[in-house]
């Protein structure tokens, strides 16, 4: 068995330019990273074949824009999934964070439902 296709993309929307790698097909599962260097790449391949698997790069990491943040950090954060998850036309998405991204994962859920 041949390991999944991972597609690097671009999305914008609200005056950001949001990137992320994108594997599968099926129901969403977003990977949000935490604050240092991610392993979220080794890990699409084991849920790809039954998800679409996607993980972002949060504003101010990797290929995403670079902006000063001047609000409360998670209430953001929440702000800018939710976003992506509309500009994608998802509905819908399973959150999957390491550190920092647990916490954007669960603000995120308390937020937008």
């Amino acid at each position: 068995m041949s390991a999944p296709q991972i597609a690097s993309r671009f999305v914008e929307f609200n005056g950001l330019k949001i990137h992320y790698h994108e594997s599968g097909a099926g129901p969403a599962l977003i990977f949000l990273h935490g604050g240092g260097p991610g392993s979220f790449s080794r890990n699409m391949a084991a849920f790809a074949d039954r998800h679409r698997v996607i993980a972002i790069d949060l504003p101010g990491y990797g290929q995403s824009s670079k902006l000063k943040i001047s609000e409360p950090l998670w209430g953001y954060y929440a702000k800018v999934v939710a976003g992506f998850i509309d500009a994608l036309g998802l509905g819908k998405a399973h959150l999957i964070g390491n550190s920092m991204g647990g916490a954007v994962s669960l603000k995120t859920a308390l937020d937008f439902p």
